[in-house]
């Protein structure tokens, strides 16, 4: 209030911006402070971004307690209230670096990078045999649709035409139109091609089926085989926890996105010939 009679609102939100940028300034400082004391060693600053590959890899170091819900530096943070309790928790011990033993850091490096062993073909006859079963020969019917019924197409006859013969003393009769005709209609059989016989399968085609399905998964169209991490253990070690012992998400480092990502080029210039440029000089000389 007193700020605010003194200097007005400019004066107060001057002092609020000033506050915030020293606590900043102490609260990075002091971390660095712990961080040196937790790795008896000369470290050169705190790293937040992959802090599991700059910090934990490096010194075996990691922190429990953190207060907040984003793992960052304390200049990334805006908030003042956040600030004070940020710096009041590493000043209390209630946030602290930890130092993991040997067996830890072995622990540790092992469920960071786990290695996905291949199976390798069992050359033992008996285990072969085992692990596949002989099929049974119990047979699957597969039904098969009736035969369809013949058709028979009739095909008409042409007509053959009646000429009457004229007479001397009458006129010429016109001719009558023909009858039709009374043969027997042409039969054309039309039935569908014979079906094969029904396949018998091995009552175990079902299952053998699933199971190779379920075995290729996890292939893809190349043909390249992924290899699938071993599951994580219930006692992985965290690299940053909070104070319920629950872990937080360390921010990695993004690449750089290329200035002319998008921009279509145009057509390459088409290279010139394996022969140098000649001086007209030397070429004329040449000639001659």
């Amino acid at each position: 209030m007193e700020v605010y009679l003194v200097a007005g609102l400019q004066g107060v939100v001057s002092n609020y911006v000033e506050e915030v940028l020293e606590l900043k300034k102490q609260t990075a400082a002091l971390i660095l402070c712990k961080l040196n004391e937790t790795a008896k060693t000369k470290v050169a600053r705190m790293i937040y971004t992959n802090f599991d590959s700059t910090i934990t890899a490096k010194y075996g170091i990691i922190v429990e307690g953190w207060p907040l819900t984003d793992f960052c530096c304390p200049s990334d943070v805006g908030s003042h209230n956040e600030l004070l309790i940020l710096s009041r928790v590493f000043e209390t011990g209630t946030t602290r670096f930890h130092l993991l033993s040997s067996e830890e850091f072995k622990r540790w490096k092992e469920e960071r990078l786990p290695v996905a062993t291949p199976v390798r073909p069992s050359t033992d006859p008996a285990q072969s045999q085992s692990d596949n079963p002989t099929p049974s020969t119990v047979p699957v019917h597969v039904d098969t649709p009736p035969p369809t019924s013949t058709v028979i197409f009739s095909l008409p006859q042409p007509p053959t035409p009646a000429l009457s013969v004229p007479s001397t003393t009458q006129c010429p009769s016109l001719p009558e139109p023909p009858e039709p005709a009374s043969s027997p209609p042409l039969s054309m059989p039309f039935a569908p091609p014979p079906l094969p016989p029904p396949t018998l399968l091995p009552a175990h085609y079902a299952t053998q089926h699933s199971l190779l399905v379920l075995s290729l998964g996890g292939e893809d169209h190349a043909g390249n085989k992924q290899k699938h991490a071993t599951p994580i253990s219930a006692m992985f070690i965290n690299t940053v926890t909070m104070e319920n012992g629950l872990g937080i998400t360390i921010p990695m480092k993004t690449c750089k996105v290329r200035s002319d990502k998008g921009i279509k080029h145009g057509p390459r210039r088409p290279q010139s010939g394996g022969r140098e440029n000649v001086p007209i000089e030397a070429a004329n000389s040449l000639q001659t």
